[in-house]
């Protein structure tokens, strides 16, 4: 007989044509041991490399002069996490060089087994995880995405979806590394039907020349995985990571810190036409975009690997989805295991036991969602209702099934205006 437990399920359907608990991350980034053995004590412990600010990671030896000895870039993605999240806590996992992102999601694999047990000690803690590599081995990079990425995409889509299940939702962000190719040659991410995973494929252009000027030959091919991984923990868990101005007022520019942009690849953004960059869009490609007549660069969208009319087509509707899992589960995790009176003639919940479950779990998630009293926050759903089947006989099947309908808010992708000359005479 199965232990007792609670179940919460995530139903993935069709959606038709400031700083918090939400942001908590990982960096699962791999280095040598060269780079590694210099890091804080030895042997390090966990607790050494959880950090709120840069200087934190600097601290313990993570550092610019560390990744171009080592000709790796560590410090250079906890950088651009904290260039936007900063005082956000950052957990940052070191696995070998020889890793591939493949290995990380394979069951069994030293590096699976390491993350697994990272995020189990982490007791779901952690919202979101990013991966980058520095691998010392010859990468396959004759398409717009590797063979191993490939690979790996359905992988760490089935990890998130056991780590679910083990109730510690993530959201993951990976490193698209050498991005090269014609945008039609582009792999179809959103055909690897894989909602938890977004792929990021672009960097600051002259960031990155600036490393190679310093000697960082490892700087060739890397993606702005922290960029990409800050952006999403500074933010609201319903907001898009590309978005352009800062709610509620919408007056503030939310542009990253990037003064030009290329895939990885080394191809500049201004070398693919408009027609290249909505194909790569459409195909689920997360890059940096620019927006003709305003300043700055901006994330093109929050997509993920999935079918654009699926409801974890976006990481923010994923993230959405994960933290009412979170809060369901914190609240009803007092009943559990709990005296619950039925009918007497029928074995079937009580209208009294229905009514105090709807109000209980409506009242959590209003609360933390959609009218959290911080003025700060805006709401991150616009609505939840809940029902209860009353004829669920609990004496039977120990079980009691609880469905939420949750409106998320909206992300206004294209707006279109007409405008006419008129003649008034």
């Amino acid at each position: 007989m199965q232990r007792p437990s609670l179940i919460v399920k995530k139903e993935v359907t069709s959606l038709g044509v400031p700083t918090s608990q939400d942001g908590i991350s990982l960096l699962v980034v791999s280095a040598p041991t060269t780079y590694t053995d210099n890091v804080s004590n030895d042997p390090p412990t966990i607790e050494d490399f959880v950090f709120t600010s840069l200087k934190g990671a600097e601290d313990v030896g993570i550092t610019a002069a560390a990744d171009l000895s080592n000709n790796v870039l560590v410090w250079e993605h906890v950088k651009d996490f904290f260039a936007l999240a900063n005082g956000t806590t950052l957990h940052v996992l070191f696995v070998p060089a020889t890793t591939t992102l493949a290995q990380l999601f394979t069951d069994s694999e030293a590096s699976n087994t390491t993350l697994k047990a990272y995020l189990q000690k982490q007791a779901g803690e952690i919202k979101l995880l990013g991966v980058a590599l520095n691998p010392d081995y010859a990468e396959d990079h004759t398409t717009a995405v590797s063979t191993d990425l490939q690979a790996a995409i359905p992988l760490a889509n089935t990890f998130a979806d056991k780590q679910f299940n083990r109730s510690r939702p993530i959201e993951v962000i990976l490193e698209n590394r050498k991005f090269s190719g014609a945008a039609t040659a582009a792999a179809d991410l959103r055909g690897l039907n894989s909602g938890n995973v977004m792929v990021v494929s672009s960097r600051d252009a002259n960031r990155s020349a600036k490393l190679t000027t310093d000697g960082h030959t490892g700087a060739a091919t890397f993606a702005a995985l922290g960029l990409a991984l800050g952006k999403a923990a500074s933010i609201q868990v319903n907001q898009n990571i590309g978005r352009l101005t800062v709610p509620p007022l919408f007056q503030t520019k939310d542009n990253l810190p990037v003064e030009a942009v290329e895939f990885s690849g080394g191809a500049s953004l201004n070398t693919f036409t408009d027609e290249d960059l909505n194909l790569l869009h459409n195909k689920g490609y997360t890059f940096i975009d620019r927006y003709a007549g305003y300043s700055g660069f901006y994330f093109v969208n929050d997509n993920t690997c999935e079918d654009a009319t699926k409801s974890n087509s976006r990481l923010s509707l994923n993230r959405v989805a994960n933290k009412a899992a979170r809060i369901t589960r914190a609240t009803f995790l007092n009943f559990l295991k709990a005296t619950i009176q039925v009918d007497g003639s029928t074995g079937q919940l009580l209208p009294s036991v229905v009514e105090r479950f709807k109000d209980v779990i409506n009242r959590a998630i209003t609360d933390e969602m959609l009218e959290n009293p911080d003025p700060t926050r805006l709401p991150e759903i616009s609505s939840v209702e809940i029902s209860i089947d009353p004829t669920q006989n609990v004496l039977s099947t120990k079980k009691v099934v609880i469905n939420q309908s949750i409106v998320p808010t909206g992300s206004v992708d294209v707006i279109e205006t007409i405008i006419s000359l008129d003649n008034p005479s």
